[in-house]
């Protein structure tokens, strides 16, 4: 079956995604920017888009909210930066667990309890960019308690010429 694609620009469509989560958010602690002074066009299925970003700001959802509740952060909070052909995604947690940091996309890789996650949110990102030419990794950038934690989306492969 043929994929429906449209033209998104990047900026307005992560603020879209942003609006949404700030709703079920409900006034709670979590906070998401959207930082998009470097705009661009993508052609790609909007559902496909839209499940990319929503498991990546699940991910952060998640770790932030441990952290809240412990008392680690006072004000969680989820950042989204569109810088040609990246959107890279980030928080203010933790970072990520080094113990994972080499198969962190395969399959069943988490650090989560086991009743809690099952590993699949970021293969399946990486499937559905793949899915498309495009890409996710992780930046080599490490955060002040030395973990890698900003995830870069290359959509190169889906960017319209200006």
């Amino acid at each position: 079956m043929r994929e429906r694609r449209e033209r998104l620009a990047v900026g307005a469509f992560c603020q879209e995604i942003a609006d949404y989560h700030r709703q079920r958010w409900n006034n709670g602690p979590l906070s998401v920017v959207v930082d998009s002074r470097n705009d661009f066009t993508v052609e790609i299925n909007r559902g496909k888009l839209t499940q990319i970003l929503d498991n990546l700001l699940l991910n952060s959802e998640y770790w932030l909210l441990q952290a809240h509740r412990v008392g680690a952060i006072k004000e969680p909070r989820i950042s989204i930066e569109v810088q040609n052909p990246y959107v890279i995604v980030y928080d203010n947690g933790r970072g990520v667990d080094r113990a994972v940091e080499a198969s962190l996309f395969e399959p069943f890789v988490s650090a989560k309890k086991r009743t809690e996650g099952r590993g699949l949110g970021l293969y399946v990102v990486t499937q559905l960019l793949g899915s498309e030419g495009a890409s996710v990794a992780l930046s080599p950038e490490r955060n002040s308690a030395g973990s890698l934690y900003k995830f870069e989306l290359d959509l190169g492969a889906v960017r319209v010429a200006a």
